[in-house]
């Protein structure tokens, strides 16, 4: 971690000085119910987890471990309308040279 966050709107704040926090523009849901949150990763990190902030400011979180190859994450929720946030947090702690790649992912309606 670089010690601070990135986000894709200005101005740039700065979180814990131990986390990497790299938010994805927020989406607007304009009905509420079940939705799915998918993603894919791999890496070495040990200290890394993706994080759904639904529009009434609940928090939903998907702890990402460790795995050479790609790894499938699914996780179902229910969620309001309103502005939803997905966010990538990478921690401090373990190893140095810790990689997280995040691939795929995808916030929609569940069937």
């Amino acid at each position: 971690p670089l010690n601070r966050m990135t986000e894709w709107k200005a101005p740039f704040r700065e979180t814990a000085r131990d986390t990497l926090a790299v938010a994805a523009p927020p989406v607007r849901l304009l009905a509420g119910g079940r939705y799915l949150l998918a993603l894919k990763a791999r890496g070495t990190a040990t200290h890394a987890r993706v994080q759904l902030v639904a529009a009434t400011g609940g928090l939903h979180t998907i702890e990402l471990v460790p795995s050479a190859e790609w790894r499938d994450y699914h996780l179902p929720i229910e969620l309001p309308p309103g502005f939803t946030e997905i966010k990538i947090h990478f921690r401090a702690g373990g190893a140095d040279d810790q990689i997280l790649w995040v691939d795929d992912v995808f916030l929609a309606p569940a069937n």
